[in-house]
């Protein structure tokens, strides 16, 4: 189980880090709303340039939404068990991964599903 220290030391890490992908985030949007019409000839540098953006914004969001569901967690008192099992999440993982919900036997598993499902 997380200890009380370490709940708060994991809050206010996932509580910087939130702040710091909402930055990111926000300035890319900003960046994305100025860029000109491009051209969608095959090969267009800008083309590509947009791409590579938007997929950078959908991570962005994606890690927000993972830090957001993981303060959520800690505020009812869930956070560090695993969604998958309900077991304990090692420390060290949350350490390493403050947003993460799975314990790393669910995560590989989950992994192993994924890779069979694109195999099939």
């Amino acid at each position: 189980m997380v200890t009380e220290t370490e709940l708060e030391e994991l809050r206010e890490r996932l509580e910087r880090e939130r702040a710091e992908v909402k930055v990111k985030l926000d300035r890319l949007r900003e960046y994305l709303k100025c860029e000109v019409d491009i051209d969608v000839d095959e090969g267009d540098f800008n083309l590509y340039e947009r791409e590579k953006n938007l997929a950078l914004a959908q991570s962005l969001e994606h890690k927000l939404a993972s830090i957001d569901h993981a303060l959520h967690l800690m505020d009812q008192g869930r956070y560090g068990i695993c969604e998958e099992c309900g077991k304990p999440i090692a420390i060290e993982r949350l350490r390493a991964i403050p947003d993460t919900t799975l314990c790393l036997s669910c995560r590989i598993k989950r992994e192993r599903e994924a890779r069979r499902e694109q195999m099939a």
